[in-house]
């Protein structure tokens, strides 16, 4: 697989950056130039093709695209509207795009070559997609939303132990990890709905990792993996890399 890193160049710079990292083995990496200086820090690669859009303030309609491995970027797409957009994310054919400052975003359902407008529930929505058409959200104010018809409506998750992080799509569940500093994590299953689950260790704000058939949660300097989605085993390891070439 190829991974594409944004913000290789000047990362955090209000002017932004033309450039994104490429890498085929996640250990040797390559700046490539997409053609435009912009805040390129929200991205998703559907259907073939990687997309990356501005971040915040002073984010646009501009969209760049690749169809060969983030090697050449093409700026001949533009978004159906300019706003302060949030976040990326695909999943189920298509590719989603949420404002920070308004329910209006994007849909693509053909890798990010064309794109629609679409009414989310909130604005400053972050997302992630899992089996089936489902899809997990969790506002600025805390308010995680399911979605399990690909995203046509949500509803309120209250079933959760405490406020979702992020979630990942892995063995035909949509795992879940916390924002408190918990042993609980949890996933959602289609014809099972949620279920939660104890770890061997607490993590707070758990980040998902999938790599090598094996999904990872990494936080408070801690590791954590799973094979299934159920069942989690403690890595034993207390410290990571902080930085990457």
């Amino acid at each position: 697989g190829t991974w594409v890193m944004q913000g290789a160049q000047n990362f955090g710079s209000p002017s932004g950056w033309s450039k994104v990292k490429v890498s085929t083995d996640f250990e040797n990496w390559a700046d490539v130039d997409v053609g435009l200086t912009g805040l390129w820090r929200i991205a998703g690669y559907d259907q073939g093709a990687f997309c990356v859009a501005e971040l915040g303030v002073g984010s646009t309609n501009k969209v760049r695209r690749s169809v060969d491995g983030g090697l050449n970027w093409s700026g001949a797409v533009s978004l159906s509207s300019s706003s302060q957009w949030y976040d990326m994310e695909a999943g189920n054919g298509r590719l989603l795009l949420t404002s920070q400052v308004s329910t209006t975003g994007c849909e693509s359902t053909d890798g990010g070559a064309s794109w629609a407008s679409k009414t989310f529930p909130s604005a400053g929505m972050y997302l992630w997609s899992g089996p089936g058409g489902v899809w997990l959200s969790r506002d600025t104010s805390d308010v995680v939303r399911l979605s399990i018809d690909n995203a046509a409506s949500w509803s309120t998750v209250t079933t959760l132990p405490h406020v979702a992080w992020m979630g990942r799509n892995y063995k035909g569940r949509l795992v879940v990890s916390m924002r408190a500093t918990t042993d609980q994590a949890a996933y959602y299953e289609t014809g099972v709905g949620w279920v939660v689950v104890t770890m061997p260790e607490s993590v707070q704000n758990g980040e998902l990792v999938h790599g090598g058939g094996v999904l990872y949660m990494t936080g408070s300097s801690k590791l954590l993996y799973t094979t299934d989605g159920k069942q989690w085993q403690y890595a034993g390891v207390s410290s990571f890399p902080t930085a990457l070439p």
